[in-house]
């Protein structure tokens, strides 16, 4: 696979802070890091992973998003 320090680094951060998972999307160097974190986690999960977060949810219907606020990150 494709990845960099960086990438690296963010994905065991997401981990550490308690991510139950996570997934780089994207090419050409515009891509995102996807986490999925438990809804318990997820306030201090944004506030530390130190990058820009923009949270959603999903249903059980797998075509229906459902669009939650947007929070940044401290």
């Amino acid at each position: 696979g494709i990845t960099s320090p960086g990438i690296d680094a963010l994905y065991a951060r997401g981990i550490e802070l308690g991510a139950w998972g996570g997934k780089l999307l994207g090419a050409g160097g515009g891509g995102f890091m996807l986490f999925m974190v438990p809804p318990v986690g997820r306030d201090v999960f944004i506030h530390n992973i130190g990058v820009p977060c923009v949270t959603f949810g999903l249903s059980r219907r797998l075509t229906h998003q459902i669009p939650m606020p947007t929070r940044r990150s401290a």
